[in-house]
């Protein structure tokens, strides 16, 4: 039997939907010339990203912790989940990269993409590694982020494994382990001179891997101790939004200076807010009951589905459109539209049929 894709939840959907969104919002605002401040983007960019992470490390979170078999985690087992993570997000990437490099070329002149040695960084997730991303695909910076630690922290578990049995004890001092790891890491970096705190830290692999963990701690309380953590929802909660008020403060007072003069303190803990804010406030969403009408409750749980190919391929879009189009509500308009379009008929037609042959090559493989 195929192996199941995971019931929706739909307060994760909902999640899911709200951060797509906000970073749609993000790069096609500047479209529209409408009366806000310059840092709302940033803000509405900055949530998204922070969002997607933290949901990453839930829902991955709770599936590396099934890992284990009597306290050991098989090389097997560990091959298995590369396998089906590499399926869910390498094909739909590396189409998005070439169809990204070929508009560059076609609609921009871009010619010398190809003859740059750093653009095929991008094709092993090492652009943003050991130096800055060179800004040839920029929202790739994250899923870089996000692939290193889908092979990175599972390993981890892996190698831990193989002399201690995987108790929630011991995966929980795994995990704390590996963000003050993390936080050390920025840390140390943070004491040096920086020309672009954005680049440098935020959008750095060895910088922010502890941001999806904190989705994986989280994850780690909601298996454990979930009636105890199921209670506390609301105050949990409204101790979330406090989290990311801070940090709406902190990067809305250093915005404008470019995060200049940012505190040695808030340059290594600046994102944690972020990250600590939504992952508290994703308890309350696992177990949200809200009544909708169909056509809303099936919309938000479609924008859930091709959010990943909306995130890929609004970049190529909005490149094509300006072409076309000058900066007004139809160019902002025809971005809109033709992502959504073009992000179903990739899941629908691309997406969907590699995941089918994920569950097909991996059932092999586990028996």
């Amino acid at each position: 039997m195929v192996l199941k894709l995971r019931e929706r939840i739909f307060g994760l959907d909902l999640l899911r939907s709200i951060a797509i969104l906000t970073v749609l919002f993000a790069h096609t605002l500047k479209y529209l010339d409408l009366p806000i401040p310059k840092s709302i983007p940033y803000h509405l960019g900055l949530f998204g990203v922070e969002l997607f992470f933290i949901l990453s490390g839930f829902l991955i979170g709770g599936i590396i912790f099934k890992l284990p078999k009597n306290g050991s985690i098989t090389i097997n087992s560990l091959k298995i989940f590369w396998l089906r993570r590499w399926f869910r997000t390498v094909p739909n990437y590396m189409l998005a990269l070439i169809i990204h490099a070929a508009v560059l070329y076609i609609y921009q002149n871009y010619y010398f993409v190809f003859y740059n040695p750093k653009w095929y960084l991008y094709f092993v997730f090492f652009q943003n590694f050991v130096s800055v991303e060179p800004g040839l695909y920029g929202v790739a910076w994250s899923l870089s982020i996000e692939e290193w630690f889908y092979l990175l922290f599972p390993f981890l578990f892996y190698l831990i494994s193989k002399r201690y049995k995987m108790s929630s004890r011991n995966q929980f001092i795994i995990i704390v382990s590996f963000i003050l790891i993390i936080i050390c890491l920025r840390f140390n970096y943070c004491l040096s001179e920086m020309s672009n705190y954005d680049l440098e830290i935020r959008k750095r692999i060895p910088f922010r891997l502890d941001s999806i963990v904190y989705g994986v701690l989280i994850a780690w309380f909601w298996r454990n101790h979930q009636s105890k953590v199921n209670r506390l929802k609301i105050f949990l909660l409204g101790l979330g939004l406090f989290f990311l008020i801070v940090g709406i403060c902190v990067v809305e007072l250093n915005y404008f200076d470019q995060f200049k003069n940012l505190s040695l303190f808030n340059k290594t803990f600046l994102f944690t807010y972020f990250n600590i804010g939504f992952s508290l406030i994703i308890i309350y969403f696992v177990k949200l009951k809200i009544v909708l009408h169909p056509f809303i409750k099936k919309s938000i749980t479609l924008i859930s589905l091709i959010s990943y190919s909306v995130y890929l391929f609004h970049i190529p879009i909005i490149n094509i459109m300006k072409y076309y189009f000058d900066d007004g509500w139809i160019l902002f308009l025809s971005i809109w539209i033709l992502t959504i379009l073009c992000s179903w008929l990739i899941y629908k037609y691309f997406e969907l049929p590699f995941l089918k042959l994920r569950d097909k090559v991996t059932l092999k493989k586990n028996n």
